[in-house]
């Protein structure tokens, strides 16, 4: 309520009267479709909204929108430890190395899986190899992990 058509079809529509009511009328309803209607906010649109909202009653209010979904929390902190830190794309933490270099654990601390380069493989949580691993021979921080997909 309170909104005034400007342009339908992008031909103004400029002070109408009674004539010309009918012919915008007409018009609206041979228009081909979709049709395009501009609308500006026009004068006292608070308060006839105000007054439409009171004749609806209480149980003709709109209905409220739904809340909007929050992202996941970053409920979990990496220990003071962590060699080095796992975050997804939004940068909450998931994960990290922990302080001995091989053990990879979980947000929740689980341990995922462990890498002995000495031996040269990885297990996974319950010690079942899950793969090869090979030192960067110029840079032991380096790990290669290979797994049976290669």
């Amino acid at each position: 309520p309170g909104d005034e058509v400007v342009a339908v079809n992008g031909a103004p529509v400029v002070d109408p009267d009674e004539a010309s009511l009918e012919t915008l009328k007409a018009a609206i309803a041979n228009a081909p479709r979709p049709l395009l209607v501009t609308f500006v906010e026009g004068e006292d649109r608070e308060r006839l909204y105000a007054e439409q909202e009171a004749r609806r009653g209480p149980d003709k209010a709109p209905r409220k929108k739904a809340a909007p979904k929050s992202r996941a929390k970053n409920i979990y902190a990496p220990p003071d430890d962590a060699l080095l830190v796992i975050a997804d794309r939004d940068g909450n933490y998931r994960g990290h190395v922990a302080a001995d270099g091989a053990t990879v654990r979980d947000a929740k601390g689980r341990v995922l899986g462990r890498v002995d380069a000495q031996l040269g493989v990885a297990t996974d949580g319950k010690g079942v190899l899950v793969a090869k691993v090979s030192l960067n021979s110029s840079d032991a921080s380096v790990v290669g992990v290979e797994d049976a997909a290669g």
